[in-house]
């Protein structure tokens, strides 16, 4: 579709146009920091810091953009993320759009891990066929812990370590009902959680989300 406007506008003007589209994309980016404002946790999409002169520095869009979004505020302003303990640095959150949903209602959660300390640090990631996301997600209707429509062929795909700078977090959703039977009425409680190697131990630690609780209805 792009190629064919181009066409039309001819190469001269086809070549204005790209380097106008170039020239605001730069614009973006040029436009940096070396500093995040206090209480702010900037959601790391792969487009917010950048390497200028042998120092890292943050896009000033993305500063503005976190500045509106209630995902960036701390923990203790921000009940709707039910983030649980600091461990080594890192802090994990649950969300929901909304507490109530439709039997049938597509349910996404949001999973948030921020790096809450002062210096980089870095958690596992390992992408695994048929499990919902790197973070595993735990739903309990009850006292009853659900079970994944399809455990079979639960295969690591990629496994690595990432990192995560000061004062910034990685984003996952999930679609919950793809891979968990929420057609019944009631109550749902579901927490997130990974399992953490803290550097000097030889024993892993649960890094885990507050619980978060969801209602299915039959109507709205």
């Amino acid at each position: 579709m792009c190629v064919f406007h181009l066409r039309r506008l001819g190469t001269k003007a086809a070549v204005i146009l790209l380097l106008g589209w170039v020239g605001l994309v730069l614009s973006g980016v040029s436009q940096t920091t070396n500093s995040i404002p206090a209480n702010l946790f900037l959601t790391d999409d792969g487009q917010v810091f950048w390497h200028q002169n042998g120092k890292t520095v943050v896009a000033v869009n993305k500063i503005e953009e976190a500045k509106r979004s209630t995902e960036s505020r701390p923990a203790d302003e921000d009940p709707e993320g039910h983030w649980g303990p600091v461990t080594n640095g890192l802090q994990l959150s649950i969300r929901f759009e909304k507490t109530k949903y439709v039997t049938g209602e597509p349910i996404t959660a949001i999973l948030l891990i921020r790096n809450v300390s002062d210096k980089q640090e870095s958690y596992p990631r390992a992408f695994i066929g048929k499990q919902p996301s790197p973070i595993e997600v735990t739903v309990l209707k009850g006292d009853k812990q659900l079970e994944l429509k399809d455990k079979n062929g639960l295969l690591v795909v990629s496994a690595t370590e990432v990192s995560l700078h000061p004062q910034s977090q990685h984003k996952y959703e999930v679609k919950l009902d793809h891979f968990f039977d929420l057609s019944q009425v009631g109550e749902y409680d579901v927490q997130a959680h990974l399992d953490m190697l803290v550097p000097g131990q030889r024993e892993k630690h649960k890094l885990v989300s507050g619980r978060a609780t969801i209602a299915i209805t039959n109507s709205p």
